[in-house]
């Protein structure tokens, strides 16, 4: 008989295509001994069994869409969605999710979430593509679910996300996740690393009273933490005006609250704001990339209830420093000196190293120095920014502001100026010979 549930305990990492990228994630946490609500997965083998009597007419349908009409796409994602709604789940699906939402308790209410094959990914996240249901309770209400995740795999912003971003259609299929569902006091999202600056020594956590939904939505502002890996310490606190919660009600379902004096409270103790980012730094640990987590608190419990890599970072050059034990690197792009701003080709990437009498390092297909040491020296940092002023000014600029933001980053070094002579002498003496008396051998071509 085919294996239409699999439980978290009985996930790996490497199940994407059975139990969709949040399966795996959360069957790979589970294992690591994370603390994730217990719950199981609705394998790939139901959906595929599920579209089978349609199949050939919603792919027919899904090749046709030209993705510049948004009007074309809305009606054809529609027509999927109509066509895929009159099917039913076969008896051995419904027997198999019953049987396995029985023995993890029939009194519990669930959170039903969407888990494509294509989804959590490190190149793509499609995070949000596909429908979630929060609070389920009730054999029927849990199987019509299911149903509805499946349909969701045909919204119009996963058809567009995935045609934007070369997944053929017929080669995603999608996995249902069953997880107990929390009842928190607060909820929000934790990125191990911080989005909007790149920098890899900081957390960032969102966080917001009661479902973390009203956040994902957009409905509510949540307060914004920052804690520094190295130190654990709490950088900086923007505490929001959080105006409504969205909270889980006993007999299904979710509803919206106003929140009172509890609005301007910080949503988060210190302590719990550390002890959050200690958790995502361990999950980053175990994922060895920095990570974009789901969290929620419950009676002063912290969940994970998803973690998924964060794909929006610039990638860092290839040195194989830590940057979250290290301090801060600037690294200069001596491509945008030369006013190439775009990626290099692999040959230049390979031929510039060559041309350069100092060490490069590589990130995002284009070329890196790093000028930490020079801007770390008073004496070399004012030579290095009045030469650089002449080159580029919008760079200088850049460089200027940022020092003066981050004034413990000037001054580190303690080198004497003797050897920052015995580096440059020889530094500036091969590139005169290049410049002047370097013999070229030149090539006839024919």
């Amino acid at each position: 008989m085919t294996q239409y549930i699999r439980k978290f305990s009985e996930i790996s990492a490497s199940d994407i295509n059975i139990v969709g990228g949040k399966g795996a994630n959360l069957g790979f946490l589970k294992s690591v001994n994370i603390n994730v609500p217990d719950g199981f997965c609705v394998t790939t083998h139901a959906y595929k069994e599920f579209i089978k009597p349609v199949e050939h007419k919603i792919y027919a349908l899904a090749e046709n869409i030209n993705s510049n009409s948004l009007e074309g796409l809305r009606k054809t994602a529609q027509s999927i969605r109509d066509l895929l709604a009159e099917n039913t789940l076969s008896p051995q699906i419904t027997d198999q999710i019953i049987e396995a939402w029985k023995n993890l308790g029939s009194r519990t209410a669930y959170a039903v979430r969407s888990s494509a094959t294509a989804e959590d990914l490190p190149q793509a996240s499609f995070a949000g593509q596909q429908d979630t249901y929060l609070n389920i309770v009730g054999e029927k209400a849990l199987l019509e679910t299911v149903k509805d995740c499946f349909i969701s795999l045909f919204t119009d912003r996963a058809m567009l996300y995935r045609m934007q971003n070369g997944f053929n259609h017929a080669d995603v299929a999608l996995s249902v996740v069953v997880q107990k569902m929390l009842m928190p006091e607060s909820a929000g999202i934790m990125f191990t690393a911080d989005p909007i600056s790149g920098r890899r020594n900081v957390v960032t956590i969102d966080a917001s009273f009661g479902l973390g939904e009203a956040l994902v939505s957009g409905l509510v502002s949540a307060d914004l933490y920052k804690v520094d890996k190295q130190n654990q310490q709490i950088i900086s606190k923007d505490i929001a005006d959080k105006k409504i919660a969205i909270m889980p009600l006993k007999e299904g379902g979710v509803e919206t609250i106003e929140l009172g004096a509890q609005r301007h409270q910080q949503t988060l103790s210190d302590e719990l704001i550390v002890k959050l980012a200690q958790l995502g730094q361990q999950i980053e640990l175990h994922y060895r990339k920095p990570q974009d987590i789901e969290w929620a608190m419950e009676n002063g419990a912290l969940f994970v209830t998803q973690s998924r890599p964060i794909t929006s970072l610039f990638p860092i050059p290839n040195n194989g420093i830590d940057t979250s034990k290290e301090d801060e690197n600037i690294y200069l792009s001596i491509g945008h000196l030369q006013v190439m701003t775009d990626a290099m080709p692999p040959l230049s990437l390979s031929m510039f190293p060559a041309f350069i009498p100092f060490r490069m390092y590589m990130a995002g297909g284009r070329l890196y120095a790093n000028i930490s040491a020079i801007l770390k020296n008073p004496i070399t940092r004012k030579m290095f920014l009045r030469g650089i002023h002449g080159a580029d000014h919008l760079i200088s600029l850049a460089l200027t502001q940022w020092l003066n933001i981050h004034n413990n980053f000037k001054n580190q070094s303690r080198i004497p100026i003797k050897k920052i002579l015995l580096f440059a002498i020889p530094f500036l003496g091969r590139i005169l010979n290049c410049i002047f008396w370097r013999r070229y051998k030149i090539c006839h071509l024919r």
